[in-house]
């Protein structure tokens, strides 16, 4: 990933009487203001552009390869940290959650919940806010410069300016209607929602399917972008295309006893990512069962952004996953 930040304060400690002497002396740790010890980003193992990151099949595994070695977290100054969290491999994830009137700031939170780079910053802001807070402005102003469209530089900008605050929720000028279960109870929804209630235009939403493709390259794109439904709509009331209605929550079609757990898997049956009745956070249906009736690829709506197949435990979306049939 570009970088953004410019680390001035550290630098300043490095300058002196280095060259006063013909010997040379070991240096001892440079310490920042508090304390911070390593004032260049963590360089991740393995990263994007990588073959290696291929063979990492699950978002567990992609999890695990991108945390931060616990005796170096600490020891990050707060410039290093801010850079390290920019580029962290699993970025696009912040974009992968929320509902409809949810910005950004839903997916930092999941994602804070996942790497301990982003909490560990979050948790300075908290702890450290004057210090911290400057430090991210400062590296917020270099971001905003770029005018660039690239994925860095967007993820850049859109997480920077959440993390200050300044970051707005977004504006559903369409009103709440609702479509109803095979047993009739009602379930809230959004129709024909456009581009503009999402804040962006459908190039970038495709553009941002690319970077999607990059970090789970396992997965195929089946269709394009599109801003009216997304994966609960898709997998519990229509699979078309032309599909007008986006759901935040799809629990009433499991509590309502419409469709049932099943623990055996076939094709088409319904896959939730979380608990009816607690805001699950994703669904798709199932499209591929291993010869044992195991459950191995799933095709599901990654929010307003592409249609995907992918392997069910290879995608943004964390948490149990359960498998429900029609009743």
């Amino acid at each position: 990933m570009k970088k953004f930040v410019c680390f001035t304060l550290s630098l300043l400690c490095l300058t002196g009487s280095a060259f006063a002497t013909n010997v040379a002396e070991p240096e001892p740790a440079v310490l920042d203001e508090s304390g911070y010890s390593i004032d260049t980003p963590y360089e991740y193992p393995i990263t994007l552009d990588m073959p290696e990151w291929a063979s990492l099949t699950s978002l567990q595994e992609k999890l695990e390869v991108c945390q931060i070695p616990e005796d170096i977290l600490p020891q990050l100054t707060t410039p290093a940290l801010i850079e390290t969290v920019l580029d962290y491999p699993l970025a696009v994830n912040v974009y992968a959650h929320g509902g409809i009137n949810d910005g950004i700031e839903v997916g930092v939170e999941v994602v804070s919940g996942q790497f301990n780079g982003l909490a560990e910053l979050r948790r300075r802001q908290s702890e450290e806010p004057a210090q911290t807070e400057a430090a991210l402005a400062d590296c917020l102003t270099c971001a905003s410069a770029r005018f660039a469209e690239d994925f860095e530089s967007i993820y850049a900008e859109d997480l920077l300016t959440c993390l200050l605050g300044e970051a707005a929720g977004q504006s559903v000028r369409s009103s709440t209607t609702s479509v109803t279960t095979p047993k009739g109870s009602k379930v809230t929804a959004y129709k024909g929602l456009t581009w503009s209630d999402h804040g962006t235009t459908k190039s970038g939403a495709n553009r941002m399917n690319q970077q999607y493709l990059k970090t789970y390259p396992s997965a195929t794109l089946l269709r394009d972008a599109a801003p009216a439904y997304n994966c609960h709509s898709y997998a519990w009331y229509s699979d078309s295309s032309s599909n007008p209605y986006w759901i935040d929550d799809p629990s009433e079609y499991v509590l309502d006893g419409s469709y049932g757990e099943t623990s055996e898997y076939y094709v088409d049956s319904i896959v939730l990512y979380g608990e009816p009745g607690k805001s699950p956070s994703h669904s798709g249906t199932v499209s591929g069962v291993s010869d044992r009736h195991h459950l191995t690829y799933v095709v599901s709506k990654w929010r307003y952004y592409g249609l995907f197949e992918h392997l069910y435990y290879d995608c943004p979306f964390a948490g149990s996953v359960h498998t429900y049939r029609k009743n």
